[in-house]
């Protein structure tokens, strides 16, 4: 006799679904063709900016769509997060370094095999879009600036000043995950991503004399660890 689809047990995996998740993500930062970072408050001339330490947790929901042949399950899933996720470190040139993520999205391929009728371990990849705020601005304290770009113009610097900007970058998206029919409807998951965005480049715009801040160029990548909940409709 010959075998059917695995729908055993009243568990079909093909169709849309939709659901919440939550997670924990950490970012690998770097500046490249930059020196190498001296902490404050030492002076160092043309020193490279610090790393930033980016990590916390994101919530975010979920939709995609399945398709099972036999054992195998093929699909397109789509996820957006929401974090406030933000890190401020002095450079040895005296500027304040900020870097903040609020969002982060996949639109992905999913392809798996069903361990059981109601287990699917599945590989993912796609592409990643990272909303990331980079800003630089002179310390508060004004006296404590001896050296450097925040030195006051009147006194052969640029500052003070404080500039940000806020942009979407794009990157690609790998991973995998084991997800977990609990009812014929409702399914667990838990998932690890890594995405790359490359190297980035943020134009501030003017300092406090009128120059433009010169070009930031960040390097990043994102892992991602996440559970989540799904209805399948």
């Amino acid at each position: 006799m010959k075998d059917g689809p695995v729908v055993a047990q009243g568990y079909n995996w093909s169709g849309f679904y939709g659901g919440v998740n939550a997670g924990y993500t950490w970012n690998n930062w770097d500046w490249p063709s930059l020196n190498p970072y001296v902490a404050p408050p030492k002076p160092c001339g043309d020193c490279g900016p610090p790393n930033q330490n980016l990590s916390g947790a994101m919530l975010g929901g979920t939709v995609g769509y399945n398709h099972q042949i036999d054992r195998f399950v093929i699909g397109v899933e789509g996820d957006f997060n929401f974090a406030n996720i933000s890190d401020s470190q002095r450079d040895g040139n005296y500027l304040v370094e900020t870097s903040k993520i609020e969002h982060f999205a996949t639109i992905r391929a999913r392809a798996g095999l069903l361990l059981t009728p109601a287990l699917l371990a599945y590989a993912t990849g796609g592409v990643a879009f990272q909303d990331l705020e980079y800003g630089e601005s002179c310390p508060s304290d004004a006296s404590a600036v001896t050296a450097g770009w925040c030195r006051s113009v009147a006194n052969g610097g640029h500052g003070p000043y404080s500039l940000s900007k806020s942009q979407w970058n794009t990157g690609y998206v790998v991973g995998g995950g084991l997800e977990w029919m609990i009812a014929e409807r409702v399914s667990l998951k838990v998932e690890g991503l890594y995405a790359d965005f490359g190297t980035n480049d943020y134009q501030l715009g003017l300092m406090a004399d009128g120059k433009p801040l010169p070009k930031k160029s960040i390097e990043n990548s994102e892992t991602m660890l996440k559970v989540g909940v799904n209805y399948h409709f």
